[in-house]
């Protein structure tokens, strides 16, 4: 008995750790639901962008190799949107100022460069070549009403008149736009080298001013 007692008392803890273990098991959240295919493409997509409410998006654009396309019904079904002025090119970028107006920018510097704007929420887009070449990012401040893009090749300028006109605030080589709110925003790039390293941008007033901190990694929209 005096045996039985001790081995009782020492497989007492093994027991113990099994039920908790399985409690835990069990108490683990279940897996992630699978992506499944919703729709296929002619050609290569590079960006997404959804105009309306988060929980619930149903007006949005992807665009690509010289195409973009369109959902009414949150990407269910895609339709091609209709582009006049543009005859090839990448597209890199959206921004919408609204659920209808809004830009995409081109990642190129021929035959087309610029942006494409559109006034009825992506199924019409029309070339604006008064922007810079190679946009790599854009993004529109709902707050002050300043359009940013930032160019590979030229310089990150600003509008403040929906892209009629143009002024400069930083070098060449940014990558895109991040932004927390209206306020609080970054802007990277891939330059840099062991000497020079790496650097971005970040603004605390929606991008009145910008201040460089540096990172020893280059920065890719999206960041």
């Amino acid at each position: 008995m005096r045996v039985l007692r001790q081995y009782i008392k020492n497989l007492l803890p093994v027991v113990l750790m099994i039920f908790a273990i399985q409690a835990k098991v069990n108490a683990q959240p279940p897996p992630l639901p699978m992506w499944t295919t919703a729709n296929t493409f002619t050609y290569a997509l590079s960006c997404v962008y959804f105009c309306d409410a988060e929980q619930a998006p149903l007006r949005g654009v992807v665009g690509g190799t010289t195409s973009i396309s369109y959902t009414l019904d949150g990407g269910a079904t895609w339709t091609a949107s209709t582009i006049t002025g543009f005859a090839a090119g990448n597209i890199s970028c959206f921004t919408f100022k609204d659920s209808l107006h809004g830009w995409a920018s081109i990642l190129d510097n021929s035959p087309n460069y610029g942006l494409l704007m559109t006034t009825d929420g992506g199924l019409t887009w029309n070339l604006d070549s008064s922007a810079d070449p190679q946009i790599n990012g854009i993004f529109y401040n709902k707050t002050n009403h300043r359009l940013f893009v930032a160019s590979e090749t030229d310089s990150a300028e600003y509008s403040t008149d929906n892209g009629l006109s143009w002024k400069k605030f930083a070098g060449i080589g940014y990558t895109g736009f991040a932004f927390i709110g209206d306020k609080f925003g970054v802007m990277p790039t891939h330059d840099g080298t062991a000497a020079n390293p790496h650097y971005y941008l970040y603004t605390a007033d929606g991008g009145q001013t910008w201040k460089s901190s540096f990172m020893w990694f280059p920065g890719w929209q999206p960041v």
